[in-house]
C-alpha cells in the first residue's frame, strides 16, 4: 500500500501533507474520498508517477 492511500471507516482515501508555507491558510493535509472501491483498484489510482 502506498502513502497516500488511508481506510477510516470502511472507505478509502488519497490524502497528501500540504508544504509548510501554505498551511497557514490551508489545513496540514488534504484528504479526498475514493467511493466504491476495493483496495486494489484504490491502490492504482492513488500511485504517484
Amino acid at each position: 500500500m502506498n502513502r497516500y492511500l488511508q481506510e477510516r471507516k470502511g472507505r478509502w482515501y488519497f490524502r497528501i501533507r500540504v508544504p509548510k508555507m501554505l498551511q497557514p491558510h490551508l489545513n496540514t493535509e488534504i484528504s479526498y474520498p475514493i467511493w466504491g472501491i476495493d483496495i486494489n483498484t484504490a491502490n492504482a489510482r492513488c500511485m504517484v508517477k
